[in-house]
């Protein structure tokens, strides 16, 4: 008989084998606000109490705490929870959440123990969590003014656009009280896993299933043959194997052989393992120079080109020939990951009926539904996807990863199937920030106005197609910035390799292509000897210019002036500050259907109201700007509004939640919707419960044209600058952001929205790097990847400039925050007295 050992949790006796993983003991037992976010002791999430210490149960085995009293967030007295709740909701530090129930607990622990508060601990306190959304800063102020007693900003209970609510359900993810998929269950529950391929390139020669299914406990083992329907999915183009089938060539090493059903977690896990796969090995095709070289092997039927976008506006060499300046520079940019806290995972569960509903943390509820059903030979109506709260995202998750290999295992068995992936299975398995190279000619007249910019852009989209063509189209529709010039000559190439695929992140290709041409306005001014935010100021569009790729811009271009002008006054004459620009597009755009839905349905009783939309929730906020722009037309009270996102069998199709959209897309539907919900009201003298059980669709319809017609490509732009101040050793010391947003819906929010993309900006622009080698990441670990902690987060003044205009649309701010961060910290540099930036990440001063 195995050895157990007892330890007591929250009050309560559990037995477990000593050698079992704290953390997978406490999760069986139901104690799911311990999070498992890397399973190496790299981000904190699985914070618990043993005997009033902070301990990670990702790295504790159980035998290791036999007879101690062990706490998790569940069993935190309330008289502790309220507290920590308070000042986390009140400083805006609770986005995605899944990091706050860790950090909740070791704050716990710092406020059991008796010592006097010494000033600044509280960066020593977080440093061993990662938080991917907030960027610290406001998690650092709630525990300070936990610790000393400081008071927190009283935050509002009613209101519309402008009030500082609290984010919707915020407490509960404090404590872990709202679940991610990985948390949910199911009668008859089976554990899922994967077996990847492990190489970059290769041919699959055999694939032995037995061993697999001869271990103890697995319940089915499925491969290609398998699978009913379409093999291949994508969001833009089928080229993404659910499976390789023997005699394929394996394109990345995230290929996916085959899936496992078992009884447990470990069963499954080890029987994954267990499958012999025999692999040709084949030369990996890592750069794309290599993908585009005659004789290339052919990655994909129609060759390494995926796409091309390339236009001319103008005449270029009439402009180069009456140039008094032209400059030349080549830049690269790396692959990044998206280091969301959350690993990929699904819960399929298959009805009696012959239906199945999916539970996914994904971006797109109906576009998953598509790709499902197809994959699975089944009408669209027989599936359901319920988009659960997302433990962060950031496009990451817009791409199937775990799901159709769930579903196929709940169909084949017949039972409920959970599959979570390992934080390595993660990285190698889902699109990454594209690397990209930028070739750029700028040419301008002796003021510095421009006449020219030339782009040549190579994007790596990896193995598959995701959304990069889109990627690419959007970094050369960006690539000369938001300036005025004569004449624009941009090609952008997607090209596959065998590194992993490569889609959205936030900024969506415009990151990249911001270091680049701000580079070169930069390199520019210098010549002629022009500050910074002078030659911006020349070349900047005003109201009727068109913008490089040929949309004439409105009178927003007027508040765009004004936040240039707010920079330039911060930055002053600071010899160590760098100053950058930004826009983004909003919505799809380039004559792309776009649509946002929210429906509003009044409660059978009449007691409130439940917005249905078609939007993610991954801790941008998406439930809190609805229920602001609902209670904004209507009057009634945030608190009788609940929100329902991402269900196809009762919310709208609302689009995916991507290109900032949803905000204005998802925002101006909910308004349309609440309106007709208003007008119903105010015919009832109010009276909520006369309209009981009714519902208000809401829609709102984009209308662009595409690249090359006259007219709007897309609906609308966010703008922003950037001062990066720097310190005398040349570390980074404060970000000044100026946004243009139209009208902040939630200042509390749009704040923490714009700091959590500054860190990750300064990720990209410092420390991030996947490491590639022959196609596969050499850090598949977090610790690994260069990601922001707690003590490298400087400091962020946020300043947020709106039209005035009480009509105004919303702009988001979660994309275009991290645009002009690099860029900016590239001209700190430069005027610190170092060598131009031509490759990011730039060196880090203390080889940190």
């Amino acid at each position: 008989m195995d050895e157990r050992i007892t330890l007591r949790v929250n009050g309560r006796t559990l037995e477990a084998a000593p050698g079992r993983l704290l953390l997978d003991v406490l999760r069986e037992a139901g104690f799911t606000a311990v999070k498992n976010g890397c399973g190496s002791g790299d981000c904190g999430a699985c914070t618990v109490l043993v005997d009033d210490k902070p301990r990670l149960a990702c790295t504790t085995r159980a035998g290791q705490v036999a007879g101690r009293e062990v706490v998790t967030p569940e069993g935190l007295p309330p008289a502790e929870r309220e507290p920590i709740a308070a000042a986390l909701v009140a400083e805006g530090a609770v986005q995605c959440g899944f990091c706050t129930p860790g950090i909740s607990m070791r704050l716990a622990a710092r406020l059991r123990d008796p010592r006097p508060y010494q000033p600044g601990e509280e960066v020593r306190l977080l440093r061993p969590h990662l938080c991917r959304c907030t960027g610290y800063l406001p998690l650092l102020e709630a525990a300070r003014k936990l610790l000393t007693g400081a008071p927190l900003p009283a935050l509002e209970e009613a209101g519309g656009i402008g009030a500082r609510l609290p984010r919707y359900r915020a407490r509960e993810r404090v404590f872990g009280e709202v679940p991610y998929v990985a948390d949910l269950t199911a009668p008859g529950l089976l554990h899922g896993a994967l077996r990847l391929a492990g190489v970059a390139r290769g041919r699959l020669v055999a694939l032995d299933l037995e061993p697999a299914r001869a271990l103890p406990g697995v319940r089915a083992v499925v491969a290609a043959p398998d699978v009913p329907g379409s093999r291949y999915v994508g969001l833009l183009h089928d080229d993404w194997p659910v499976f390789v089938a023997v005699g394929e060539e394996i394109r990345a090493v995230g290929d996916v052989l085959a899936a496992v059903a078992a009884e447990s977690e470990e069963a499954a896990r080890a029987a994954a393992e267990a499958i012999r796969a025999v692999i040709e090995p084949l030369p990996p095709l890592t750069t794309p120079e290599a993908a585009l070289a005659p004789g290339a092997p052919r990655l994909h039927p129609g060759g390494n080109l995926l796409a091309r976008t390339a236009f001319v506006r103008g005449d270029p060499e009439a402009a180069l020939a009456r140039a008094a300046v032209v400059l030349e520079e080549h830049f690269e940019t790396p692959a990044q990951e998206h280091a969301f806290l959350e690993p990929e995972a699904c819960l399929a569960v298959p009805g009696a009926d012959g239906t199945l509903e999916v539970y996914s943390p994904g971006q797109g509820a109906f576009e998953e539904r598509r790709q499902l059903a197809r994959a699975l030979g089944m009408e669209p109506e027989q599936v359901r996807v319920r988009l659960v709260p997302s433990g962060g995202a950031f496009g990451g998750k817009e791409d199937l990863s775990v799901q159709a290999q769930t579903a196929l295992l709940a169909l084949v068995t017949g039972r409920p199937v959970r599959t979570v992936l390992t934080r390595r299975q993660s990285i190698l398995l889902h699109p990454k920030r594209h690397a990209m190279h930028l070739h750029y000619t700028v040419a301008a007249d002796r003021e510095g106005h421009l006449l020219l910019v030339r782009a040549r852009i190579v994007g790596d989209t990896g193995a598959y197609a995701s959304v990069g063509e889109k990627v690419l189209e959007r970094a050369a529709t960006h690539a000369a910035g938001p300036y005025r010039t004569e004449a624009v000559d941009v090609e952008a190439l997607t090209v596959y390799t065998n590194n992993p695929p490569a889609g959205a992140f936030r900024g969506f290709g415009v990151p990249q292509a911001a270091f680049a041409i701000e580079g070169m306005l930069d390199r520019l001014a210098e010549r002629l000897g022009l500050p910074a935010a002078e030659i911006r100021a020349r070349n900047l569009v005003a109201p009727g210019d068109p913008l490089p790729q040929g949309q004439r811009v409105g009178p927003e271009a007027v508040l765009w002036h004004q936040v240039l002008e707010r920079a330039r006054a911060v930055m002053g004459d600071h010899p160590r500050a760098g100053l950058a620009l930004a826009f983004k597009n909003v919505g799809l755009g380039m004559g792309a259907p776009d649509t946002g839905r929210v429906d509003l349905e009044v409660t059978p009783d009449g007691s409130g109201v439940v917005i249905l939309g078609g939007a993610s929730e991954m801790g941008q906020g998406v439930s809190t700007v609805l229920q602001q722009m609902v209670a904004e037309e209507t009057g009634l009270a945030p608190r009788l509004l609940t929100v329902v996102l991402g269900d196809t069998a009762r919310c709208p199709d609302g689009g995916m939640t991507t290109a900032s959209r949803q905000t204005y897309f998802g925002g101006k539907a909910a308004r349309a919707a609440a309106r007709r919900l208003a007008a119903d009201l105010a015919a009832r003298g109010g009276d909520l419960k006369a309209l009981a059980g009714r519902r208000y669709p809401g829609e709102f319809r984009g209308e662009t044209v595409p690249l090359g017609s006259d007219g709007p490509q897309h609906v609308a732009y966010g703008f922003a600058a950037h001062v990066v101040f720097l310190d005398a050793a040349g570390q980074v010391e404060r970000v000044h952001a100026v946004h243009a947003v139209g009208r902040a819906v939630n200042p509390l929010q749009l704040e923490g929205q714009i700091t959590g993309a500054v860190a990750q900006g300064l990720g990209f622009a410092l420390w991030e790097d996947l490491g590639l080698e022959e196609g596969v990441p050499r850090h598949d670990r977090l610790a690994r990847l260069g990601l922001v902690r707690a003590d490298r987060m400087p400091a962020v003044e946020v300043e947020v400039l709106e039209s005035g205009d009480p009509g105004a649309d919303p702009i988001g701010v979660g994309e275009i925050a991290l645009i002009p961060l690099a860029p900016a910290l590239a001209q700190a540099r430069r005027r610190r007295g170092e060598a131009w930036a031509r490759r990011l990440p730039l060196p880090d001063p203390d080889g940190r």
